[in-house]
């Protein structure tokens, strides 16, 4: 364990030594590879000066080497209104600072100038420490601590409820540890869970249409309502205009899946394409394409073609034919 001498400065640093002992003329110091050095996380100032960074021990204002920093609880720490931007520096607190267009606040990531020239947080992030713009439920994340919701982790680049607990009704801000099957006399009993209802068995369930997933969520499958940002029920779905659909350059194979589109890959012979989507067939140029008459209007997904899942008419590849039941249908 090292040693920390104070003493009268009557010697500098650098000067050669032994022990530890040999060095008590300045503060904070030990005996490293023969000479008097700083001891970690302070840094010599001068020649007879050990100044410490932020999160070290200090006994005045002095000692603390950080601009804007100051002794706080014998620790150096950096003063109101500025946060650590490195450990030997503290800079003004970027949020709140006066701005008059969003350019102003750039270095604040998912920040905003307000209608009040501030620089605040963007909706449906969440400001921590006056510095940063945290995701709330449903927005974009890296890793679980960038999610600013308790109970909430990093999943699918989303932040999302923990296994077992659920986003209250409308409210990005919340995951409840109520999972569905809990008791409940009426609906609104169930009303911190999102799509749930209060079912005949007195237990609270998922809405019609809606699917359980964890026990704990409602989630819409493919063609049904969502909020923004809300997470759909289907893989390699998204929610696009209040309505669950497949992600670009995907297609539907059931309520609760989207494929990747087959379309433009390469192809030996037309079971290359259908064993993908049975809509497609394989070209001269030996590219899965659709087959003719059931290309939508952006010339890259295949319409469905009867009995086939579906979500929506604009869907229906046949002339004549509709959506019904989730399968498609001829008109007459």
């Amino acid at each position: 364990m090292m040693n920390i001498f104070k003493g009268t400065k009557s010697l500098n640093l650098n000067t050669s030594c032994e022990y530890n002992s040999d060095c008590f003329a300045v503060d904070y110091t030990i005996c490293a590879k023969g000479r008097c050095k700083c001891v970690p996380n302070y840094i010599q100032i001068n020649s007879y000066t050990c100044a410490s960074f932020l999160g070290a021990f200090c006994e005045n204002n002095k000692t603390c080497i950080a601009s804007n920093s100051a002794c706080i609880d014998n620790k150096c720490q950096c003063k109101p209104l500025f946060v650590s931007k490195t450990n030997r520096e503290c800079v003004p607190i970027p949020l709140r600072r006066s701005c008059t267009k969003d350019f102003d606040c750039i270095d604040v990531e998912n920040a905003k100038c307000s209608d009040n020239y501030k620089c605040i947080c963007k909706d449906n992030y969440a400001e921590r420490n006056h510095a940063t713009c945290q995701p709330l439920l449903g927005e974009f994340c890296k890793k679980d601590t960038d999610c600013e919701v308790d109970n909430s982790i990093c999943k699918d680049s989303k932040c999302q409820c923990k296994d077992k607990f659920a986003p209250e009704s409308n409210n990005n801000k919340k995951c409840t540890s109520n999972p569905l099957g809990k008791f409940c006399e009426i609906n609104e009993d169930c009303s911190n869970i999102l799509h749930a209802k209060c079912s005949k068995s007195k237990i609270c369930v998922c809405r019609d249409q809606y699917d359980e997933i964890n026990n704990s969520t409602c989630e819409p499958p493919l063609g049904e309502f969502c909020w923004n940002n809300e997470r759909c029920a289907a893989i390699n779905s998204i929610c696009n205009y209040n309505e669950c659909q497949c992600k670009p350059g995907y297609v539907p194979l059931s309520k609760n899946e989207c494929i990747k589109s087959p379309v433009g890959s390469d192809c030996w012979d037309d079971s290359d394409c259908t064993k993908k989507l049975r809509q497609t067939k394989c070209s001269k140029n030996k590219k899965c394409i659709c087959e003719e008459e059931i290309v939508s209007e952006n010339g890259f997904e295949c319409l469905q073609v009867l009995d086939d899942f579906c979500y929506n008419d604009n869907q229906c590849g046949p002339k004549l034919s509709i959506c019904m039941n989730q399968k498609f249908f001829d008109r007459y």
